[in-house]
């Protein structure tokens, strides 16, 4: 597989940056989904939901997106486990 051209990796770089972020400040709030892709969110849903607010996780497990509720909703049933 080649290079992805620049456009696509500096999409993928701005989204990894803010994801570094959510997980560096140690806390996900509702408002911070907003600036999110869909596989931003799905992202948080599949790895930073531990330190997702009430709010935010409830956005997660509402998303438009089939693949960030799936997420959501894997995070619900293994923390019941």
């Amino acid at each position: 597989m080649g290079l992805f051209p620049d456009e696509v990796r500096a999409i993928y770089l701005a989204r990894q940056q803010a994801l570094d972020a959510l997980e560096a400040q140690g806390a996900v709030q509702v408002q911070d989904l907003h600036a999110l892709d869909r596989l931003g969110r799905f992202m948080v849903a599949d790895t930073l939901w531990s330190i997702c607010d009430t709010e935010a996780r409830e956005a997660l497990l509402h998303d438009d997106h089939h693949s960030v509720r799936s997420a959501a909703r894997i995070e619900v049933l293994q923390s019941l486990g």
